[in-house]
């Protein structure tokens, strides 16, 4: 069993420009990372996100973050400018993009990590 805690969730409305360095966006067997498709975006709105904690039975605890934004395709996932921007924006918490499996048109999902404070 397991229980979802919502943590935070926070209206962004900002324009996050992108790498453009996603594996969707260029092809990575092309020399010099290959040439950008056709519907490769150089920015993406992004509405908010909302932070989840999930607990499971056994304790262990599990972060992720689901970040809406406007773009309908592939050609974002694993952009490193896009998961710069949101690791900027969600304080305590270091976001790593999540498996490809994960993600959705229009939703972007991370894992977090909480950060632990350092104690002077």
């Amino acid at each position: 069993m397991e229980y979802t805690t919502k943590v935070e969730q926070k209206r962004i409305h900002q324009d996050i420009e992108l790498a453009q360095d996603s594996y969707w966006t260029r092809n990575p067997g092309d020399p010099e990372g290959g040439q950008l498709g056709p519907d490769s975006p150089k920015s993406v709105w992004v509405e908010g996100y909302v932070l989840t904690e999930t607990t499971w039975d056994d304790g262990e605890i599990v972060y992720t973050v689901d970040v809406h934004h406007d773009w309908n395709g592939w050609e974002i996932y694993s952009d490193t400018g896009f998961e710069k921007a949101i690791n900027e924006m969600i304080e305590g918490y270091d976001v790593h993009w999540s498996e490809q499996g994960l993600q959705q048109y229009g939703i972007g999902n991370f894992d977090a990590v909480k950060k632990i404070k350092e104690i002077a």
